[in-house]
């Protein structure tokens, strides 16, 4: 299953309950795979809602049949460290600290951190050192901002 498949699945069943769609992530944690679905709604997710979004979602995942092999479902609430899944959410948060992880150096630098300026849909703009950079949305591996 692709992740834009995973999204157009889990993205109406979380509106259906009330919650925002923010994105999702495969990990592995030793030996375990772990899908992790984040959501949000306004004043933030508790863990009735985790629980409530968790049930639901298994479910629905089990019934879509799609997901290979073994996994752990973990729901949770992108927290204050907050991962970045597409452009709209970068949007939201112009003029806050961000940390990138790039596909390939810019600058000599894969890792970056610094106050977001600005995003158009091919790319965003962060500050670093007093300095502007435009990074491209293709070469970012992993987005996050630092605000709550």
């Amino acid at each position: 299953m692709t992740y834009k498949h995973l999204e157009t699945l889990l993205k109406p069943a979380l509106t259906h309950l009330g919650y925002e769609y923010w994105g999702c992530e495969e990990r592995q944690e030793g030996s375990r795979r772990v899908l992790c679905i984040y959501m949000d709604k306004p004043g933030g997710v508790n863990l009735d809602d985790c629980a409530k979004a968790s049930s639901e979602l298994s479910s629905l995942l089990e019934a879509e049949g799609d997901l290979q092999g073994a996994y752990v479902l973990e729901v949770s609430s992108p927290g204050i460290e907050r991962p970045l899944f597409h452009w709209e959410q970068y949007q939201r948060f112009i003029g806050e600290m961000l940390s990138l992880k790039l596909y390939e150096k810019i600058e000599e630098r894969r890792s970056w951190q610094g106050v977001l300026e600005a995003v158009t849909d091919k790319e965003i703009v962060i500050r670093v050192d007093g300095k502007s950079y435009s990074i491209p949305f293709i070469n970012i591996a992993k987005g996050y901002t630092h605000s709550s």
